[in-house]
């Protein structure tokens, strides 16, 4: 009895557990190359270099951790009050916060706008014609004259 595995492939038939596809693969045959970790290695051999950094660059920042960190928060907190908006303001909006956040910050955020969607309160204008009511005068104990 040999221990020596049978490197002769059996036919579909004698392998009950094989699996036969009937229609022709999905999978693009042209890509072979480019995702042949061989063919990466060597393009890194001879380049130094791995594609994706030759593509997008190097960028190189003096960050930590913790410093990520922050900014993934100030990121998902910014998601999350986009995402407590009234459904009317997320509408408007396209259901992205990076819209919103470009509109409030330009300028071109309007009081009515902003009123109607639900996302300021309405404000009292007060004329100019009407006098501004004063506070009337503290009263000082008879201990400081």
């Amino acid at each position: 009895m040999s221990t020596q595995p049978d490197t002769k492939k059996r036919p579909l038939s004698a392998r009950p557990h094989a699996i036969k596809y009937s229609q022709p693969t999905m999978t693009k045959q042209s890509f072979k190359k480019a995702c042949d970790i061989n063919q990466i290695m060597l393009r890194y051999q001879k380049t130094g270099i791995v594609d994706h950094v030759a593509k997008h660059g190097a960028s190189y920042l003096d960050l930590d951790g913790s410093t990520y960190l922050e900014h993934m928060n100030v990121v998902a907190n910014a998601q999350t009050m986009f995402e407590e908006l009234p459904s009317k303001a997320r509408t408007y909006f396209d259901h992205d916060p990076v819209k919103f956040l470009d509109y409030v910050s330009s300028g071109k955020a309007t009081a009515e706008t902003l009123t109607e969607l639900g996302l300021a309160n309405h404000r009292v204008v007060v004329s100019d014609d009407q006098p501004t009511p004063t506070p009337p005068p503290e009263k000082q104990d008879a201990d400081e004259t």
